[in-house]
Parts: C-alpha cells; sequence; structure tokens
C-alpha cells in the first residue's frame, strides 16, 4: 500500500495581517495533490481559543509535532525571514521531508 502524503504549510505568520488569507488559499491549492494538507493557523485555532494570546514557544511545539507527522513541507514565499519558520525547515530537513517552494 503507498504512504500518503501529507504537507505541512510553513510561512510568516508574526508580523503580518494576511496570514490567515495566504495559508487558506495555500491550503486550497495543495488539497490537490496531498491526501493531507496541514495549515498550522488553522489548526491552531482549533487548538486554543486565541492563540494570539498563547506563548510563542507553546504554539511552536505544536507545530513541530504535526510537522513530524507528514511527508513534505511547502515553503511559502518570505518564509525565510520568519524565526518560526526558519525553525520549522530546519526541522523538516532533520527529519528527511520533502521540501516544497
Amino acid at each position: 500500500m503507498a504512504e500518503k502524503s501529507s504537507v505541512y504549510i510553513c510561512g510568516p505568520v508574526t508580523g503580518t495581517n494576511d496570514y490567515t488569507e495566504r495559508f487558506e488559499n495555500y491550503e486550497q491549492k495543495l488539497n490537490v495533490h496531498f491526501d493531507n494538507v496541514i495549515n498550522p493557523v488553522k489548526r491552531l485555532k482549533g487548538v486554543f481559543e486565541v492563540p494570539e494570546n498563547i506563548e510563542w514557544n507553546i504554539l511552536m511545539i505544536e507545530c513541530l509535532n504535526w510537522l513530524s507527522d507528514c511527508t513534505h513541507i511547502f515553503l511559502m514565499e518570505g518564509y525565510e525571514k520568519s524565526y518560526g519558520a526558519r525553525i520549522e525547515k530546519l526541522w523538516a530537513e532533520k527529519l528527511g521531508l520533502t521540501i516544497i517552494k
């Protein structure tokens, strides 16, 4: 049986005001190509009532756990300007995930 493909969307959140729309846009595009698309912005809103009120390190731990279950990571434009996104990329590399830009 073939392994199901899953992709984690990685990009800047802090310091941006359109991140919800950007992540949703990429989620829709990636849904065509993957069995499972992890939109961390949407997932965090499902776990925490107001993610913006949660400490950054707690949010990152949640995200890295989700990323650990994926086969791919999608790096959206500008990811390199985000400290959290750079951590996610490094984690994905350590896990041997396929990186998509």
